[in-house]
């Protein structure tokens, strides 16, 4: 916190008080468990968006089937549909473009270690 001269202040514990002080983790000992949940993080991120991408083009796909496509209605889901699968799928294939699926595809062969 900054004090009115602008110098950072350092909050202690006021004499006498029962404040216990926590042990604050080293650097090293965070870093592996912060890197083993982002990567699950992102894994659940993209399959999340590959479930739901599939399924926007699995509802177009049984509207063109069904032959529900020929009314006004049709065409409104399957537009909606393909918009849907377009947004979600475009994640995925921008991580593919940046390389971020091959670094998880790879963290994930590699196993916890």
């Amino acid at each position: 916190m900054a004090g009115p001269t602008g110098n950072v202040v350092q909050e202690t514990a006021a004499p006498g008080s029962k404040a216990l002080a926590t042990p604050q983790p080293a650097a090293a000992d965070q870093a592996l468990p912060r890197e083993r949940s982002h990567v699950r993080a992102c894994f659940l991120e993209l399959g999340i968006c590959l479930v739901l991408g599939l399924a926007s083009l699995a509802v177009v796909a049984w509207v063109v089937a069904t032959g529900w496509i020929a009314y006004l209605d049709g065409i409104a889901l399957a537009l909606i549909g393909l918009t849907l699968g377009a947004f979600f799928l475009f994640d995925l294939a921008w991580s593919l473009h940046t390389g971020e699926l091959e670094a998880l595809l790879k963290e994930l062969r590699k196993g916890p270690s």
